[in-house]
Order: structure tokens, then sequence, then C-alpha cells
């Protein structure tokens, strides 16, 4: 039996309204410029979440203060929870470095809970740039060492 779709019947391959990015990456690996490129690539509505954001003053400089990074954190994840929430928004990402698994979880739980689609895309710093942040080298070595841990492929 045939039956025609109206305005009223939900369409199961539109169930799902957001789509979510989780950006991973060392740092300096160009997750806000591959951020950027995404949102801008994008017709409709896109939110970027970021914990330097927290960092970054008026004039674009960025101030990193580690005894602040819980609060900076706090705010990405409230920025996320009221994009997701927001019925204009279409996409999500979130550039942070999201290394471990322990690091994307909160943002992953809350994708599945609101029924978004959520992809997690790896930002190798394949253009060998410095990063801008100045991030010393082990603690980069520390954060690519916990990426790797964190991959799972499904063949």
């Amino acid at each position: 039996m045939n039956r025609k779709a109206n305005e009223n019947t939900p369409n199961p391959c539109r169930s799902v309204n957001k789509a979510v990015i989780i950006l991973s990456g060392v740092s300096g690996s160009g997750k806000s410029f591959v951020a950027d490129l995404l949102a801008e690539s994008f017709s409709e509505l896109t939110v970027i979440c970021c914990a330097d954001d927290y960092f970054t003053d008026e004039d674009g400089v960025y101030n990193f203060n580690p005894a602040k990074i819980g609060k900076a954190h706090k705010e990405c994840q409230d920025k996320f929870l009221s994009a997701l929430l927001d019925f204009d928004t279409k996409n999500i990402i979130l550039a942070n470095t999201n290394t471990s698994r322990k690091d994307f979880k909160y943002y992953q739980n809350l994708c599945e809970t609101h029924k978004a689609t959520c992809v997690r895309l790896v930002v190798d710093n394949i253009h060998n740039t410095e990063d801008v942040h100045n991030v010393p080298q082990e603690v980069r070595a520390n954060q690519f060492k916990r990426l790797v841990d964190s991959l799972s492929f499904s063949i």
C-alpha cells in the first residue's frame, strides 16, 4: 500500500536535524582553520564552539591562563548545548583538542540524547606551521599519543 506523505507525516530520513562535527587534533594542527572553512561552506546557520575563544580578547589576542581552563571548557559546553537546543542552528562544530575520548564524551552524549548526527574528524598538521598558542613540544607530543590511542577504526 502506497501512502502519500503530508506535512504532518514524520519523515524518518529527516528525524535528525542537527549535524555535529567534532574536530580533534594536537595544538597547532589547524582545527580553528578547518572549523572556519567548514562553517563558511555550510548554507545553514553554523555555530563553532571552542574553549580557546574564552582566552581571546576583543582584539583577537590570545591570552591563555591555565587557572581558567575549567571555566573555558564550561563556557564551551554551555555554548554547545545552547546551539544544540536552538531550532535555527543546523550545524555545530566543536574545535577543541579532543585528543582522548573522555575529552568529547560530554558532547557525544548530548548528541545521542538529542538525536544529532555526530562525526569526528582528525586534523593533522601536514602544513608544518608553528602552534600559534605556543604550546610546548612535550605537551603536543602527549596530545598526539592520546589522539592516536583514542582512534577506532571499523572495517
